[in-house]
């Protein structure tokens, strides 16, 4: 996955490189739409497909500072990027990102002014807000921007984790262009589940959601998993060796930190009365397919929200 989603963004530098015209402020000419489409299409795909995880936002803007610096310098264009030291993290792909912004920078040279351009990175609630300044944008151009393909690929992109994309002026008339990177954590859902196959299968179920999957499979890593940070929502099985999952479950019920945590039963059994009893949430009997569990989590994450 991550080889396919290196490959559209060298595809699309390159394209760069090659393509004088489509950084000159006199062209900015496009390419067939249905070249477009195709490019658009995949780095959504590869987007929605490739594995979340949480990005230092601090770190990926000083990584993209290494990476746009020398193309900057070769179009004689200067880019300040002006960032926090301590901005959050966000949550998704570090390649996606990365090439988002990227697309906007490079987008951006070819209507910039001689001063350049400045990106300004600040926290507002459970986003992070990105203004890019130092654009020449008239009326007609500022609509031929928002065509650019590479801009146009950030933007369903954003559309993918959340974000969103629009233009604004300040006080003197300039021209702005915005976009934001939710921050929101996702859920964490832990998998207590001796059997390796079985803890790959959901997390692979999980995979490219906003979901962060951890796994116990034993009692030491039940712990370590618990004392590092308190999950979301637990899947438990209760057949496993040496570990007696109904204990498990009952334990978790008694203990005050984590008692009010949904869990689900996940087995070969078949005892949902038991279960129920003893504070399951809910039974599904192995095997289970991807969408009943994905449905399952969904259904009580929202129940266990909207009780606040």
């Amino acid at each position: 996955m991550q080889e396919a989603l290196d490959a559209v963004a060298s595809i699309l530098w390159e394209q760069y490189q090659h393509d004088g015209a489509l950084l000159s402020k006199d062209n900015i000419g496009e390419n067939e739409p249905s070249s477009r489409e195709r490019a658009i299409g995949e780095a959504i795909r590869l987007a929605r497909e490739s594995p979340r995880e949480l990005v230092p936002l601090s770190e990926l803007v000083e990584s993209i500072k290494q990476t746009i610096l020398p193309l900057a310098e070769q179009q004689g264009v200067p880019i300040d990027l002006d960032a926090p030291a301590n901005l959050p993290a966000a949550y998704g792909d570090p390649s996606v990102l990365r090439q988002i912004i990227l697309n906007v920078l490079t987008e951006g040279m070819a209507f910039a002014t001689e001063e350049g351009l400045q990106l300004q990175v600040e926290r507002r609630g459970e986003e992070t807000m990105w203004r890019l300044q130092g654009l020449v944008l008239p009326q007609t151009a500022k609509g031929q921007l928002e065509q650019r393909n590479r801009l146009m690929i950030s933007q369903r992109l954003l559309e993918v984790y959340g974000g969103r994309f629009w233009f604004e002026s300040n006080a003197q008339g300039a021209s702005l262009l915005l976009f934001s990177v939710p921050i929101a954590k996702p859920k964490c859902i832990l998998i207590i589940d001796d059997d390796e196959d079985t803890t790959n299968l959901y997390q692979r179920y999980l995979q490219g959601r906003d979901y962060v999957p951890a796994v116990a499979r034993n009692k030491e890593q039940l712990e370590m998993q618990l004392a590092e940070a308190l999950p979301d929502l637990i899947l438990l099985d209760v057949l496993m060796p040496r570990w007696d999952g109904w204990m498990t479950l009952q334990q978790l019920k008694m203990r005050p930190e984590t008692a009010a945590i949904p869990v689900v039963i996940c087995s070969v059994l078949s005892q949902p009365r038991l279960a129920l009893a003893l504070g399951a949430e809910e039974v599904l009997q192995k095997p289970i397919s991807e969408p009943v569990l994905l449905r399952t989590i969904q259904a009580l994450l929202a129940q266990a929200d909207s009780r606040g």
